[in-house]
């Protein structure tokens, strides 16, 4: 992966952003998140011209940090370390208003949102399952790294909003609201700050390091340091180093550098930043960090290569027995022709009774059982010439000779075959094929499949079920694609949420890794994009609970996937339904006549939104409850 390169253009845009929104800015050091001055006192008061020139300068490559709080006009900056937690948080239509309305970052674990708040409001971290820090709410007190900075990932901070930051009312009673009805709970910085860490000797414990960290193991210098530092750090904690070992090791480490400038602080960092970010790996090599800058080239580098997937995930061999008891089940309750050499034991002709013993000659000791069984009700039958056989149908599989073929039964011994047979659905070329390749199924699911290479993902069939079972869409986003699924009548955003779970259950979990879900929903985003315009443009049709109601025709049809809605109001079509609230008087004395339009007024105008529609929604052939005659409308009862 190569390291993005710095731009002072994209850098000076930057900034002249953050001074329009009057934002307290200044350096960090060049793909770290370390401060290259001094910035508390930036809090209480603003940097010089002179000092900005200082430090950001043409060929200089410099990191940008935004300081929260009061020093930046009330900046509240809600930091999301999940790819799906901003969406989670505010809902899919608010987060796509606010990709509209404010400043939005997208960093290599989620985005940064950008809001100003008139209430103050204390720094706080959101626990989320195993994710420590799902949200940090980053205020007074706490700065931001900002675009175009680059992560110590290696990854560029990302301008993904408008450039303008929103000022929502009451914000934090919003987020207060937004946690509990999540479930979640923030922690105060202080409660949350981890405990400084001790460094602790590392004894009786070679060192292995892949060539391309070997030489930089030895010390490197200034320019070098940083990303170096972080190399190591990350291939010490895959290695099964406890974080104190790898800070003990990072600081002997620092005294053969030239010259060794780390201080032990930031050296901390380092090992909690490489505790983060540890899981990006080598493409090629497994279990090495991915540092393009020292990489040698897979040709020269001597690092274990990595297992095969079968070799990782899945059995070297499934047991013999099990298989095979499992296959000749099959064979006997799928194939025709077994079927008919088991009924017609008695009188099979001799063919078909040798094509029968060199089917089931391949599964072992069960295959002979079954070949003595199913040749007993011949009249001829003797266990000497029968062992015969086997013995000649054992000695031809020896000689990879196979078990006959579909094509030899059907074209020498002239059986006829159904054209349903499995095995031909299976693309398998004989009974013993068919049977075993059933067996795989039914051990380790339809979906995965064995050949000579190993085993594999049939990726096909598992995209060509969830086609036929499910119907997607797929919308354009800015930050990520949006898959719709078509449930009850209508499409919803959780089309991600049901392929992650087909898959996880429909393959395993041990060979379906997250590289292999993303795989399958990058297949169906292909396969299903839409255009976001399409969505609920039917000025005339109205999607209820129990279809689609053409207000102009007054017809009701079936909901149909081809009817692109993200909305359906919860409310049954009754044309039989009838409303005894329509032509009573309201409930306040009033003359006759205006009674009269009082009952027009609210009929005409209230009720009928429709050009030419003249029966109320809610009422007549609408019911909310299912009971006619009756309504919840808040103004029936008026």
């Amino acid at each position: 992966m190569a390291v993005p390169k710095f731009s002072w253009g994209a850098l000076q845009k930057a900034l002249r952003f953050y001074e329009k929104e009057k934002l307290r800015y200044f350096p960090l050091v060049w793909g770290q998140k370390k401060p290259v001055v001094k910035w508390e006192p930036l809090q209480s008061r603003a940097a010089t011209f002179a000092e900005l020139a200082e430090w950001f300068q043409e060929g200089k490559s410099t990191n940008a940090a935004i300081i929260c709080g009061a020093a930046s006009d009330g900046l509240v900056a809600l930091c999301f370390n999940d790819p799906d937690g901003a969406i989670e948080f505010f809902g899919q239509k608010l987060w796509d208003k606010l990709l509209g309305l404010t400043f939005i970052v997208k960093t290599p674990r989620g985005v940064h949102v950008y809001l100003r708040s008139s209430t103050p409001i204390s720094s706080q971290f959101v626990a989320k399952g195993d994710n420590r820090s799902w949200l940090e709410i980053r205020a007074d007190g706490n700065y931001i790294a900002a675009p175009p900075s680059l992560h110590p990932s290696g990854v560029l901070y990302e301008a993904i909003g408008v450039e303008s930051i929103a000022s929502p009312k009451n914000l934090p009673a919003f987020i207060e609201q937004r946690l509990a009805e999540l479930g979640l709970k923030a922690r105060g910085a202080q409660e949350a700050k981890e405990k400084p860490l001790e460094p602790k000797k590392v004894v009786g414990r070679r060192k292995k390091h892949p060539p391309c960290l070997e030489s930089i193991s030895q010390g490197v210098d200034e320019q070098q340091r940083e990303a170096a530092a972080l190399a190591l750090a990350r291939h010490y904690l895959i290695q099964a180093y406890e974080p104190g070992e790898v800070f003990w090791l990072l600081q002997e480490w620092d005294s053969k550098n030239k010259p060794p400038s780390y201080n032990e602080l930031l050296l901390e960092q380092t090992v909690r930043s490489a505790e983060k970010y540890r899981g990006l790996v080598c493409p090629l090599i497994k279990d090495k960090p991915t540092v393009s800058t020292f990489c040698v080239g897979d040709s020269k580098c001597d690092w274990p290569k990595p297992k095969k997937l079968e070799e990782e995930l899945l059995p070297q061999e499934e047991e013999p027995e099990k298989l095979n008891k499992i296959a000749a089940k099959k064979l006997l309750e799928t194939c025709a022709f077994l079927k008919h050499c088991r009924k017609d034991a008695a009188t099979l002709l001799e063919p078909h009774w040798w094509s029968m013993v060199h089917v089931l000659a391949v599964f072992g000791d069960l295959g002979r059982e079954k070949i003595h069984e199913l040749s007993q009700p011949y009249a001829r039958y003797t266990e000497k010439e029968t062992e015969q056989k086997i013995e000649e149908a054992e000695k031809a599989a020896g000689k990879e000779i196979g078990p006959h073929t579909c094509t030899f039964i059907e074209q020498e011994l002239g059986f006829d075959c159904p054209r349903d047979c499995p095995a031909k659905k299976l693309d398998v070329k004989s009974p013993a094929g068919m049977a075993k390749k059933l067996a795989s199924q039914e051990i380790h699911g339809i979906y995965l499949y064995k050949d000579k290479t190993g085993w594999h993902l049939n990726l096909r069939k598992l995209l060509g079920d969830l086609h036929s079972e499910y119907s997607f869409k797929t919308i354009f986003g800015i930050v990520r694609d949006d898959i719709l699924i078509y449930e009850d009548g209508v499409y919803n955003y959780n089309g991600e949420k049901v392929i992650r779970e087909e898959c996880e259950t429909r393959v395993g979990v041990p060979i379906m890794t997250t590289h292999t879900v993303s795989e399958v929903k990058n297949h169906i985003a292909r396969s299903t994009f839409t255009d976001r315009e399409r969505l609920n443009t039917e000025k005339y049709i109205i999607n209820l609970r129990n279809g689609l109601l053409d207000v102009r025709t007054r017809k009701l049809i079936p909901h149909t996937p081809a009817f692109l809605s993200t909305v359906r109001i919860p409310i049954i079509y009754d044309p039989q339904a009838k409303c005894q609230l329509l032509f009573q008087p309201p409930r306040f004395s009033a003359p006759f006549p205006f009674r009269c339009i009082w009952r027009r007024v609210v009929t005409t105008h209230v009720f009928f939104p429709f050009p030419g529609h003249r029966k109320l929604p809610g009422h007549g052939p609408y019911s909310t409850n299912g009971v006619q005659g009756e309504s919840r409308r808040p103004f029936d009862n008026a």
